[in-house]
């Protein structure tokens, strides 16, 4: 992530917390760090190249996050979202 070395603590994501209302934001460096935990989450529970991974029900930073995570791995990535009324 070209982005985390040239701009490390550059805020990238933000998310508003539902309670307080208050922005909190993600930078570069967390979201590759992150990314990259996730990444090798997946690496050991040993998926078989070519495996779907699926994504449901997360926050919208929780849900690039895990995308990102999953991009590092090179699996395909099946984003499942629900539309709440």
């Amino acid at each position: 992530m070209h982005m985390a070395s040239q701009f490390p603590k550059r805020s990238i994501l933000y998310e508003r917390d539902a309670t307080s209302g208050k922005w909190r934001g993600i930078n570069y460096a967390e979201l590759q760090k992150t990314a990259e935990q996730l990444a090798c989450s997946l690496i050991q529970s040993r998926l078989s190249p070519g495996s779907t991974v699926m994504i449901a029900g997360a926050t919208e930073k929780r849900m690039i996050l895990c995308m990102l995570g999953a991009m590092l791995t090179a699996h395909p990535i099946l984003v499942l979202d629900s539309i709440s009324e």
